[in-house]
């Protein structure tokens, strides 16, 4: 089984992490998109562009309708656009007999031709890293990839990137390859491209769902929040109905035990009165010392004087008063 690819050559990679770093592109022929509005203005509907079948940018039409395709003599040679996918001539068939087909053998050869020194990495240490863009370099050539790696002269290769549009999942062979293997470092520079007409419903598919996920986890995070607050509040009303049921208690047994001294202090001095006066030889300031001890009532606003004279009428709770740690 041969390889068939547009183009390789020696560059720079222009983006991600290793933007500047030496680089050999290997660019295979096929994709599953047709990307035909990057960089213009189009609004219409894309779906509806797809059913009218048109399957060309604007002006890779114009090229094809020129003729350019079967003037031209080499891929290197084809124009330049400006608008839709700039690798148009890896993606429409009118261009693939302008394709390379080739065997790993073969391959591997013009690769190493384009580097620096016929090797993968050189002397001075410097790896050459190995791109493979497309097109989409998973759509149909995964199986010759680990041919191509395995191959004698690839040995000293540190650093392959794969640049997809992220649709084509990983054959398990090709995957257990590359999980297994430790000799090179696998990059995968990720460009999802779903606004391509022919996937348009899978894109409103994959909004639904997300739009959906995200509502549900909106409406979550509130009912939790709203049961928070309402734990809260709850929590918080029986902690009030508590401290003030605590307070309470505490008034009524200190008022209770106020009362208490004030009769007794009002005992005492009766009796040392009733004496006094048996003995015949009242005390001349018996009248001014004989002053009330105010009680705890007395303090009180109307309020709570309200509710401790009904609370008084009753036994003092012991249970309470414990509770209250008096």
């Amino acid at each position: 089984m041969k390889l068939r690819y547009s183009e390789a050559f020696y560059s720079v990679q222009g983006e991600g992490k290793f933007v500047g770093v030496p680089s050999v592109f290997l660019r295979t022929f096929g994709c599953n998109f047709r990307c035909m509005n990057f960089g213009t203005n189009e609004t219409k509907d894309r779906w509806q562009q797809h059913k009218e079948g048109q399957r060309y940018n604007a002006e890779v039409k114009e090229l094809i309708d020129a003729g350019v395709h079967e003037d031209t003599k080499t891929f290197e040679e084809l124009p330049i656009v400006h608008t839709g996918c700039d690798t148009y001539a890896s993606i429409y068939p009118e261009f693939k007999h302008f394709n390379r087909e080739a065997t790993i053998d073969e391959v591997v050869e013009h690769l190493l031709s384009l580097t620096p020194e016929g090797k993968w990495t050189m002397n001075n240490g410097q790896d050459v890293h190995l791109i493979l863009t497309g097109g989409e370099p998973l759509l149909a050539w995964q199986r010759l990839y680990v041919e191509l790696f395995e191959h004698p002269r690839m040995k000293d290769l540190k650093n392959v990137t794969f640049e997809t549009n992220t649709t084509q999942p990983l054959h398990n062979d090709f995957y257990t390859y590359l999980t297994d293997q430790d000799r090179f470092e696998v990059t995968w520079s990720c460009s999802p491209s779903y606004l391509s007409a022919e996937n348009l419903g899978k894109l409103l598919l994959n909004l639904t769902l997300l739009v959906s996920i995200a509502l549900l986890t909106v409406a979550t995070f509130i009912l939790s929040l709203l049961w928070l607050v309402k734990t809260i509040l709850k929590k918080s009303a029986e902690l009030s109905v508590r401290m003030s049921e605590r307070e309470l208690d505490a008034l009524y047994t200190s008022c209770h035990w106020e009362d208490d001294q004030k009769n007794t202090t009002l005992t005492s001095k009766k009796s040392q009165k009733h004496a006094w006066k048996e003995d015949g030889d009242l005390p001349p300031d018996s009248t001014s010392a004989y002053s009330e001890m105010p009680g705890g009532l007395d303090k009180l606003n109307t309020k709570q004087k309200t509710q401790l004279e009904k609370a008084m009428k009753a036994p003092i709770d012991q249970d309470k008063i414990r509770k209250a740690g008096l």
